[in-house]
């Protein structure tokens, strides 16, 4: 069965490139501060149909800092204030073309949709909101738990969306959240192993 990740960073890429499947989401190869994500993940359809309009500034002080470093792409979803930091885009071009196919791709009938609490502006209030949102397949996790028994807190966390992957296999199976999950258990098992062994 198919499986459609939406993440607020580049964690939900990590399985599609164990799996070998193609990226049917645009959520790959960029991050959304959480005041942004969460606003997206409550009217999706509606945000995801508008066109990106890029920008030179952030508006938040952390990613000015960033991007004042590193030059990437940055945009909002038509003339709304979320934000898409395209981070691992070299262009508006590429960041463009790819998000608007990958876009196309998305499967509405099987959504997982997963949240990091522990970082870019996370706080109770956007915790709330998540766990209220009307997804079948939700997955929260962070450093702390918000006093909500539905966050996962990790015991070694990461700012950095890929190592975060590997960590998760300390608590969890990523694989547990994703519909089908007996088409690829033992994949996920034999990879958690690799993982718990090379870079934990």
């Amino acid at each position: 069965m198919p499986f459609c990740i939406f993440s607020n960073d580049c964690w939900g890429a990590e399985i599609y490139k164990v799996l070998d499947k193609p990226f049917n989401t645009p959520f790959i190869g960029l991050m959304l501060m959480s005041p942004c994500y969460i606003k997206l993940l409550e009217n999706p359809k509606y945000y995801l149909e508008l066109q990106l309009v890029f920008k030179s500034r952030s508006n938040y002080p952390s990613m000015q800092k960033l991007n004042a470093g590193i030059d990437f792409p940055l945009a909002t979803l038509g003339n709304s204030d979320i934000e898409i930091h395209f981070l691992h885009f070299k262009s508006k071009e590429t960041a463009n073309e790819k998000w608007n196919r990958r876009v196309k791709r998305i499967d509405w009938n099987n959504l997982s949709v997963k949240f990091d609490c522990g970082k870019d502006y996370a706080n109770e209030e956007s915790v709330e909101k998540f766990l209220n949102l009307p997804y079948a397949n939700k997955l929260i996790f962070g450093r702390e738990d918000f006093e909500q028994k539905e966050v996962k807190v990790l015991e070694k966390y990461s700012f950095d969306a890929v190592v975060q992957f590997r960590n998760c296999f300390l608590n969890f199976n990523p694989i547990g959240w994703i519909k089908d999950e007996k088409e690829y258990k033992n994949k996920f098992q034999k990879y958690a192993g690799k993982i718990a062994y090379k870079y934990l």
